[in-house]
């Protein structure tokens, strides 16, 4: 069973991350913050032209 440790990494058996020090990132110090509302605001936006886009595509098409 594949459980994610706490950095973020996928650890089996819910063993530890330090046994494993090859598999952790040089940035694990900034992915270890928290999700800011700056980052979730930009991923709400992004989505939400990616669907208006898509939408208008998919318009562009159907009329064709």
């Amino acid at each position: 069973m594949m459980t994610v440790g706490r950095s973020g990494e996928l650890t089996r058996n819910g063993e530890s991350d330090s046994k494993h020090p090859q598999m952790l990132h040089h940035g694990e110090k900034e992915a270890n913050k928290p999700v800011t509302r700056k980052a979730i605001a930009l991923m709400a936006t992004t989505s939400f032209l990616m669907l208006v886009i898509g939408l208008i595509i998919t318009g562009i098409f159907a009329s064709l």
